[in-house]
């Protein structure tokens, strides 16, 4: 299919061009700026005659020194980097916490450096917690350090200088990290950030940041966090982090982070302060999803009832990292997000509702395994309506003990692959787009442990009753909005059998279910996804072999061939030229002031 490309920021290159500029100005990057944002000195201040705002008293438990019934090690710093802002750092304990967070520091071994996740434990249970804990040490260290007497700042910089053990460890494994975004850049941020509090980044660590920058503008963001609402926000922050306090990164370097910066606040754009669809990692498996964009997370410091994370971006804001960003574009109707490999992520969106596919699902292999992985938390393809209604497809397997597995499922400690093997036992899905809808291939493999398969439609919060219908050999799925239009389903089974059924389930909706008679070796089916004003009537479908040919009379897409024996099944016959917006369009190098940088 041929598509007339668009660019997503029209603008973006001037104010690209105006960023860098920006970031090269003498300490614009590597200090905030203005006279009331020096290092130490908080952007909110208190008048010391003012009582110290209740969060740092209300949750306050003297044994053992730190915030919260059950403290969490990575609260304890970001609610100081927040007393730093709010200047109370000599009106609280910090040392205490301080004390407690190096108690909570691993002090030898592969871990050394590192953090426990809550206080209770006692030991590490989440490595990720020494990323969290010590981005809000380094965000402290600039909202707040000169409010530390000379105590404290012998204890930030010992908590610093033992996590640089973790982080000169962790970064040392590069390449075996560098396919999960938000834990890989936030171990080069920290590693690069406290080098440059002791000494300087060496060589090595530059050819690290190097390599780090490049991976993800050349894979499209490994395996696939730009399309998280949660982690797409996390590697802000780090990217801003990284940005704003990195004194020692090159011009080139600076304009790497920028970009990265600049594209996963055009991936927001598209999305229009709703949630992204398709979703890879989200854990709105049982509730509907809402979504701030992180533009309108740079925000003046209002005072200590900001999120855990606002004492960096409020740094942003007064650092007036909001006036380098592009004016945001009107969302286009058809937009494409390049992921790794090749694969996109399909949209189409209107102004109450939104509907997306992944081209490709799974993105990336060895991804997925029975303990851990992204299939369990991802939603290939998805439906977002502005008043709540949330769906999305879903498998489910049952095995001979009673364990029920989905992708995606809700977060907890339950197995993570549809059945006990290495590596874990997923489904695929293969999608491509029709007018404002999609034709979607889904596939999995049997298991002998299982008692029970489905391969299903789930509404979450849905404000009308869908009805079902035949049409041939089309199971046909109707949800009416009444005047704002209707989601058809059209469903067709092309390997094993099976019964389908419609039912309410827990989360005030409903389950359109095909569960499949467990025969065979593979399960395969076709599911059509339109978002219609009125009806649509199904291809006519025709088998020759392994090829399953489906033709339309109408519409964009006229003629599709899936082959199930290919790896890249659908393939594309005839279709008429549609308008798509691709997010990461041919970029044309020019020089700006001796410095190059990549424009439309």
């Amino acid at each position: 299919m041929q598509n007339q490309e668009q660019f997503v920021r029209h603008s973006a290159a001037v104010l690209l061009a105006f960023g860098l500029i920006a970031s090269v100005l003498p300490g614009f990057a590597a200090e905030p700026t203005g006279p009331e944002s020096s290092r130490g000195l908080p952007i909110y201040q208190m008048s010391p005659s003012q009582e110290i705002p209740s969060k740092y008293t209300n949750d306050w438990r003297e044994d053992p020194g730190l915030w919260g019934s059950e403290p969490e090690m990575r609260n304890q710093s970001w609610m100081l980097a927040g007393a730093g802002l709010d200047s109370v750092l000599g009106r609280i304990n910090t040392t205490k916490v301080l004390q407690n967070l190096r108690t909570a520091q691993e002090k030898s071994g592969n871990r050394r450096g590192c953090f426990w996740w809550n206080w209770k434990d006692g030991k590490i249970t989440d490595t990720n917690a020494g990323f969290f804990v010590t981005m809000g040490l380094l965000t402290l260290a600039h909202t707040g350090e000169g409010q530390l007497n000379q105590q404290q700042r012998e204890l930030l910089d010992k908590l610093l200088s033992e996590a640089r053990y973790w982080f000169d460890r962790e970064t040392a494994d590069l390449e075996g990290n560098l396919r999960y975004p938000n834990k890989c850049l936030g171990d080069v941020v920290c590693m690069w950030l406290i080098a440059e509090r002791f000494d300087a980044p060496t060589p090595e660590q530059h050819k690290i940041l190097n390599r780090t920058l490049a991976y993800y503008r050349d894979s499209d963001w490994g395996w696939g966090e730009h399309m998280s609402d949660i982690y797409a926000k996390v590697i802000q922050d780090e990217l801003l982090a990284l940005y704003m306090w990195g004194a020692s990164a090159t011009a080139g370097q600076k304009q790497a982070i920028w970009d990265l910066f600049l594209e996963l606040v055009a991936v927001d754009d598209v999305f229009d302060k709703g949630p992204r669809v398709p979703a890879i990692r989200s854990y709105s498996a049982t509730r509907s999803p809402s979504n701030t964009p992180y533009r309108e997370r740079l925000t003046p410091w209002t005072g200590p009832e900001d999120s855990v994370w606002q004492p960096l971006r409020a740094m942003a804001y007064q650092d007036g990292i909001p006036a380098l960003l592009p004016e945001q574009p009107k969302p286009p109707r058809h937009a494409e997000i390049a992921c790794y490999g090749g694969a996109r992520a399909l949209v189409t969106r209107s102004d109450t509702w939104r509907l997306g596919a992944m081209s490709r699902y799974q993105i990336m292999d060895g991804i997925d395994h029975p303990g851990w992985g992204l299939a369990w938390q991802s939603m290939p393809v998805a439906y977002w309506r502005n008043k709540g209604d949330w769906s999305f497809l879903q498998w489910e397997s049952v095995d001979k003990g009673g364990s029920t597995r989905s992708h995606p499922q809700s977060y907890g400690d339950y197995p993570k692959s549809l059945a006990d093997r290495e590596p874990g036992m997923i489904g695929m899905t293969y999608s491509v787009r029709r007018d404002d809808g999609f034709v979607i291939l889904r596939r999995c493999s049997r298991s002998n442990q299982w008692t029970s398969f489905k391969d299903r439609f789930r509404l979450i919060r849905s404000s009308t009753v869908p009805a079902t219908r035949k049409n041939g050999d089309w199971n046909i799925m109707d949800v009416d909005y009444d005047s704002d239009g209707k989601l058809q389903l059209q469903f067709l089974p092309l390997v094993g059998q099976g019964e389908q059924t419609l039912a309410k389930n827990t989360y005030n909706g409903y389950d359109w279910d095909y569960s499949y008679s467990l025969a065979g070796e593979e399960f395969a089916a076709l599911w059509i996804v339109l978002p219609l004003p009125g009806n649509s009537a199904p291809p006519v479908v025709s088998r020759n072999g392994g090829i399953v040919s489906l033709r339309w009379t109408d519409g964009d897409l006229r003629h599709l061939d899936v082959d199930l024996a290919s790896s890249d099944p659908m393939k594309v016959r005839e279709a008429k030229v549609s308008k798509v917006n691709h997010l990461r369009p041919p970029r044309k190098c020019v020089d700006l002031a001796g410095l190059k940088m990549h424009v439309p």
